[in-house]
């Protein structure tokens, strides 16, 4: 089992009635590893919330590494395409250009 450490510095990361003062209710674990190369802090914008936004930065040092993301591909069944077509006229309006389905055959 991995050795887990919190990060939290003990500033609030919840907005309560005055009379009840901030509080540090969310938390955020990681292992010591990691932990070692993390920054955490309070956003100060709560966006609406009760809770504040927690920033967690990571640091990397080591080498760059390339990541190869393969190409999206659908694959839509032909003797379905009315079908899909049907659909997107219905739940989007808005898209121009669609088939018909004498434009099809």
């Amino acid at each position: 089992m991995t050795e887990s450490i919190f990060l939290n510095d003990g500033s609030p990361t919840r907005i309560t009635n005055p009379s009840h003062g901030a509080s540090a209710v969310d938390i955020t674990l990681c292992s010591l590893d990691l932990a070692q190369r993390a920054q955490w802090r309070v956003l100060d914008d709560s966006y609406t919330s009760d809770h504040l936004p927690i920033l967690i930065t990571l640091s990397y040092t080591g080498e760059n590494v390339n990541i190869i993301y393969p190409a999206r591909r659908w694959k839509i069944d032909k003797n379905k395409v009315t079908v899909y077509t049907d659909y997107l006229r219905k739940t989007h309006p808005n898209i121009p250009n669609l088939p018909t389905a004498k434009e099809k055959n």
